[in-house]
């Protein structure tokens, strides 16, 4: 398996917060099958948690030179949470997308209402291919909200909500977008060793059990693969 949306990057954000526990959900992900892994720090301007895409870069070579024993194979992105000034960053290259791709995965307020189908449309005719981040969580989307958004982006959805860790709610909404085929990718979005573990394992089983093998293998494995080759060879 693959994972898009990861917090291990150690010490940058509200995820691992040592690189003890960063080693640690490496070898979590090394022991169910995990292969690669895109490390996505938040990068929220005017936070503590963002950092220059240089720092970030410095960052990342030392910590994947130090883990490349574990056996996956690492890559740099970040999760951009939306606002006018880093979309502007974005658009000046000050922001670390998918291996300096043109994909890049974006979140939102999920408590705020807030234009994401226009800001997304704005991203992609800049010729970048952004990813939406757990849409089933934004309290003001609906399926067919999502269904406009998808013309202009990819979705990711996370696995905490298919195993039901942010309520019933959330779950069902995660469902019905599978059901309705509006998901491209299901990744954990981990930040710890706890609950918001590593667990792509465990909400594989469920996916498979409900919707079967072949699909499940679509939005956890073969669709990350595609992205894979194409964020290595520059392909859009």
């Amino acid at each position: 398996m693959i994972d898009i949306h990861t917090h291990i990057l150690p010490g940058i954000d509200d995820g691992s917060v040592n690189f003890d526990m960063s080693v640690l959900m490496l070898e979590k992900a090394k022991s169910i099958g995990v292969t690669h892994i895109i490390l996505t720090p938040h990068a929220i301007f005017g936070s503590s948690y963002y950092k220059s895409k240089e720092t970030l870069f410095e960052l990342f070579e030392d910590f994947k030179e130090k883990v490349e024993y574990i056996g996956i194979k690492l890559y740099l992105g970040s999760e951009i949470y939306y606002s006018e000034k880093n979309y502007k960053n974005l658009l000046n290259g000050e922001l670390v997308t998918f291996n300096n791709s043109v994909y890049c995965l974006v979140e939102y307020p999920m408590h705020e209402e807030t234009e994401i189908e226009e800001t997304l449309y704005n991203i992609r005719v800049k010729g970048y291919k952004p990813i939406l981040a757990h849409p089933e969580r934004y309290k003001f989307l609906d399926s067919n909200k999502v269904r406009q958004i998808r013309l202009n982006a990819l979705i990711q959805v996370n696995t905490t909500s298919i195993l039901g860790l942010h309520g019933k709610k959330i779950k069902k909404f995660a469902f019905e977008l599978m059901k309705l085929n509006l998901v491209d990718f299901i990744s954990s979005d981990c930040h710890d060793l706890e609950d918001r573990n590593v667990n792509l394992d465990e909400a594989y089983k469920i996916v498979s059990k409900k919707f079967g093998d072949k699909y499940a293998n679509k939005v956890f494995i073969q669709n990350q693969k595609k992205l894979i080759e194409k964020i290595e060879n520059g392909l859009v």
